[in-house]
């Protein structure tokens, strides 16, 4: 128990450390909230009825890859789709598939139980009992631009970040062994040489982290200008803003005052409120408008900077429908993962 306890107050002064600095400014983006304008309703096409979508990936063939919650992978394309459950493929029935990347050359990373390779033909898996890797929970993976794979291998108060080259050489980031100030990543964003990360280990106790050559660095509340409650998603805008969802799901409250997004460029925040209340998911298009799913509202809800937009995507027979991954295709088209199918509709 001494040993446990001591280990405990290690990782929260080293956590104190490496987030010491200056306080940064918070600075509210609209000192009144903007309303919500009606975009109407889109047109949409919807597929895969019945499967419940997690991740969706798209690769340089123009093939769609889609993880499933204990329904194995899909590959969809004009010719042909294709199913990888237990059958013929390392998925069971009880594996959910959290995140989908693919490498320059169009491999195919996936998280789940493990991390799982498929290179067109084989598919590979690595966990902790054949590869560095700490914990066998991958949840968010993504690409720099070296061909680096990064992503989030933790659990509450175990594991961290790795960093893969795709062959040989991993690299393992914990508060054991760096100045990473917590173990559960909820999520990581590149741009350029920075590789940015949400740590979340208690509500009201989170960090931004930025690993740049290996090197981190840490954004507590105090460098931050406020306390986010609990770090969601990070997406990277074109002008290397990085946003960030501030997530109340473990919140018994339906509507929260705080900033429901927030935008920070390494040295102020900026808050984003949104009308409908707490956000559970958000998507940055190549336009910079930002999708966001309420669990408030049934609409989607985009900001485009200037306003906030509420587009119809379902159907009346198919209203309740909940939203798990917005991602843009080659083509523009956006692409929405519900708990029963697909809805593609075009860009706004």
């Amino acid at each position: 128990m001494k040993t446990i306890l001591l280990s405990a107050i290690a990782v929260v002064l080293m956590g104190l450390s490496s987030c010491s600095g200056e306080a940064g400014n918070f600075i509210v983006e609209n000192e009144e909230i903007l309303p919500v304008k009606s975009y109407g309703n889109v047109s949409s096409r919807k597929i895969l009825d019945g499967f419940f979508i997690q991740s969706i990936a798209f690769d340089k063939s123009g093939s769609v890859w889609i993880g499933t919650f204990k329904q194995g992978l899909i590959k969809y394309n004009e010719q042909e789709i294709k199913h990888f459950n237990f059958s013929n493929s390392p998925f069971t029935n009880e594996m959910v598939i959290n995140s989908i990347a693919t490498d320059s050359n169009d491999n195919l990373w996936i998280g789940s139980n493990g991390l799982i390779k498929y290179d067109g033909e084989n598919f590979s898996l690595y966990n902790s009992t054949n590869s560095p890797i700490p914990e066998d929970y991958i949840h968010s993976i993504n690409t720099d631009h070296q061909n680096n794979l990064w992503f989030s291998s933790s659990r509450f108060r175990l594991g961290g970040i790795v960093k893969f080259d795709g062959k040989s050489k991993w690299s393992v980031f914990t508060p054991d062994n760096s100045e990473m100030p917590g173990n559960l990543i909820s999520s990581i964003a590149i741009r350029g040489n920075d590789v940015w990360a949400g740590v979340n280990d208690y509500v009201n106790n989170v960090f931004l982290v930025k690993l740049t050559d290996d090197k981190v660095k840490c954004y507590s509340g105090k460098q931050l200008g406020f306390t986010p409650y609990y770090l969601g998603n990070l997406c990277m805008d074109n002008n290397n803003t990085l946003y960030i969802l501030n997530d109340f799901m473990l919140s018994s409250t339906i509507y929260n005052d705080d900033p429901h997004l927030f935008a920070f460029d390494g040295k102020s925040a900026k808050a984003i409120t949104c009308p409908h209340g707490a956000l559970n998911r958000m998507y940055i298009d190549s336009k910079d408008n930002i999708w966001c799913v309420s669990r408030n509202a049934e609409d989607i809800l985009i900001y485009t900077k200037v306003e906030w937009l509420a587009v119809s995507v379902f159907p009346e027979d198919d209203k309740g429908n909940t939203i798990f991954c917005i991602k843009e295709a080659p083509d523009g088209k956006i692409w929405i993962g519900t708990g029963n199918g697909i809805y593609i509709i075009d860009a706004l």
